[in-house]
């Protein structure tokens, strides 16, 4: 099968096409995923669908074969594929395994509903936050990738943590340094990829979300990742993540 490679801010995929051609079954997946991110050296692999209650459907695994229920920079991706190949008009409503979410092209950069944030939690100084995957933000000072590493794996694997928050399959680690009211900073640990991602889609979307609450901190925000900058806004209690998807 063809398999289209993209990024959204350096977060790295490959999409692959099912919309009329034949479908990978269900449980040959995992062993598929496994093979194709290694080959292409991506942090995941989009499987693209037809729908009957969205105008498309969108699967999403990590690189180690783990099926995810969403991914901001993955649909960003798979938005513009769509669009490209004539598969959905814009303003289009995208079946994901966290529900529905309405995307938005405009003029290179691609929009994302993200809904509302779940399940906000205080743990001692970790902050919990469900944005269709599940992340813990770190406030910190300085951000260093060797420290964020190790520190975001072993948190990612502390059974105790991640029982109390009910995700015993492990949460994604952020580490967020404020730079002003309306910009931050992050490097994230992200599971099923295990390791630092250039950037994280639901990740700064949980970043911005706890920042609004205990930093004082107000949308729009800017967000720094390693592979780019992503936008967030908040329209009503609904997220909105923006930024670009590009081939590779």
């Amino acid at each position: 099968m063809t398999e289209i490679k993209m990024h959204g801010c350096g977060n790295t995929f490959v999409l692959i096409d099912e919309y009329n051609g034949e479908l990978i079954k269900n449980t040959e997946k995992k062993n598929y995923v496994i093979k194709v991110a290694d080959k292409n050296n991506v942090d995941g692999v989009l499987f693209l669908t037809k729908s009957d209650e969205a105008d498309i459907g969108m699967q999403f695994y990590d690189r180690d074969g783990t099926k995810e229920t969403m991914c901001g920079n993955g649909i960003r991706c798979f938005t513009r594929y769509a669009f490209d190949k004539g598969y959905i008009k814009n303003n289009a409503r995208i079946l994901t395994g966290d529900g529905i979410k309405k995307v938005e092209l405009s003029e290179g950069v691609v929009s994302v509903n993200m809904g509302a944030a779940r399940y906000f939690k205080q743990i001692d100084y970790y902050y919990f936050a469900f944005t269709g995957v599940p992340h813990i933000v770190i406030f910190v000072d300085k951000l260093n990738k060797k420290e964020a590493f190790e520190r975001g794996r072993k948190l990612r694997y502390d059974k105790t943590l991640c029982s109390l928050l009910g995700h015993k399959e492990g949460i994604n680690i952020n580490f967020v340094k404020k730079l002003s009211k309306n910009e931050l900073k992050i490097l994230t640990y992200e599971v099923g990829v295990e390791n630092l991602t250039k950037a994280c889609g639901t990740g700064s979307t949980a970043a911005t979300f706890i920042s609004s609450k205990v930093k004082n901190c107000t949308f729009p925000m800017k967000v720094h990742n390693i592979g780019g900058l992503l936008t967030i806004n908040k329209k009503n209690n609904e997220l909105i993540l923006s930024g670009n998807a590009e081939y590779f």
